[in-house]
């Protein structure tokens, strides 16, 4: 068992050691583009080649989601927004992916990207990064405010999820608006796990866990590279589903509707065994007086 922490541990310093650009920011931003455009097929698709005739919308929607968790997150503790794009060469490189995902010759980017296994690595690319930044969330964090673990937890959990609070912006920027969407009502899985990684990482930032940071982060990237690619095969794989139902169940009055609603049954099922019985009667007595 000691052998197996201490593998965990180097794997986990292997990757906590990786330079994420440029490669693992590629990834990212090319599916940050591929979700503006296959959004677009999604909520726009009565208005023909649209990224074609709104490319700046396209753009700005894009630049939005690849740094949706740098923007949000300096939003948030008062810090100049545009922080992230003093580094011009990712911007540089972001824009770079968003005209080879809307306009590389005949779509052949796109078309590539589509396909399972170019899809699969950049998934596994992205959520290694997506690891990487709760962890540098909750440490940037942690430097700003050591004694405020609500803060520090929001620092991790929106840069690594930042891009989903986004989209309802991005959206109002190509023209539409869909409140319904919002990530607060429907939380993806991303958003959740996040939340939970960022509290992990807290805790072990804290010394309140036992675990050290590498083997912390590498279970961490394990959970989200595992869930993404299996996302990927069944569109609404969530492990956390089912404990989300069993605590509604248990501490927002899940049993409680369920009793009542199984009574309102039963009252009604009983009513209307009265009335069938009440119905009989009358059918009795009015054959007794016909004869």
């Amino acid at each position: 068992m000691k052998l197996d922490v201490q593998t965990l541990e180097e794997y986990g310093s292997v990757l906590l050691k990786l330079k994420m650009y440029p490669y693992f920011d590629i990834a990212h931003y090319i599916l940050m583009c591929l979700a503006v455009r296959e959004d677009i097929q999604t909520y726009q698709s009565t208005i023909p080649n649209f990224h074609k005739r709104h490319p700046l919308a396209c753009y700005l929607s894009s630049m939005i989601l690849c740094f949706g968790g740098g923007i949000l997150v300096h939003f948030l503790l008062g810090e100049p927004i545009l922080e992230d794009f003093k580094h011009h060469q990712n911007l540089v490189l972001a824009t770079a992916c968003w005209y080879l995902v809307f306009f590389s010759p005949f779509d052949t980017i796109y078309k590539l990207i589509k396909l399972k296994p170019v899809k699969i690595t950049l998934s596994v690319l992205k959520e290694l990064q997506r690891s990487r930044k709760i962890y540098d969330g909750v440490n940037h964090g942690f430097h700003l405010y050591p004694n405020s673990f609500i803060i520090i937890v929001v620092c991790g959990a929106i840069k690594g999820a930042g891009s989903g609070f986004l989209t309802i912006i991005e959206r109002f920027n190509r023209g539409i608006y869909l409140p319904n969407t919002n990530e607060t009502l429907h939380p993806s899985f991303a958003t959740k796990g996040c939340l939970l990684a960022a509290i992990a990482f807290t805790l072990e930032r804290k010394d309140l866990l036992n675990v050290s940071k590498a083997a912390m982060f590498f279970g961490v990237a394990t959970i989200f590279v595992y869930v993404k690619v299996m996302s990927i095969f069944f569109k609404s794989f969530d492990p956390i589903v089912p404990f989300e139902n069993l605590s509604s169940a248990v501490f927002f009055g899940g049993i409680m509707d369920a009793l009542r609603k199984a009574s309102r049954n039963q009252s009604a099922v009983n009513q209307k065994t009265k009335e069938n019985k009440n119905d009989q009667a009358s059918v009795d007595v009015d054959s007794k007086k016909i004869n």
